[in-house]
């Protein structure tokens, strides 16, 4: 008796037709002999966001406060004639 082909959907193209892929749905997946299988938690742990730059943020954040502070001293002291008399003097 002859196998039919099986019309799955088509993984590259997204067309129906013969999966290229379609012998591979069905193996078992493959485990280790030489290395354990990783916990859930390890795995968790393994693939979960970190922080490359530890402190980076706490930085920037602080450069923003000091720029904040001298911008709002600038402000206030800030006086449009003294800066013209101080143009004009030189």
């Amino acid at each position: 008796m002859e196998q039919k082909p099986k019309k799955n959907m088509n993984m590259v193209s997204g067309q129906a037709g013969n999966d290229p892929y379609e012998d591979l749905y069905e193996r078992e997946h493959p485990v280790s002999k030489k290395h354990p299988q990783m916990s859930l938690q390890q795995r968790a742990a393994q693939f979960a966001p970190f922080a490359a730059l530890v402190g980076y943020e706490d930085m920037i954040d602080d450069a923003g406060d000091a720029f904040r502070k001298n911008r709002e001293a600038d402000e206030a002291g800030f006086d449009p004639e003294q800066m013209i008399l101080a143009d004009d003097g030189e």
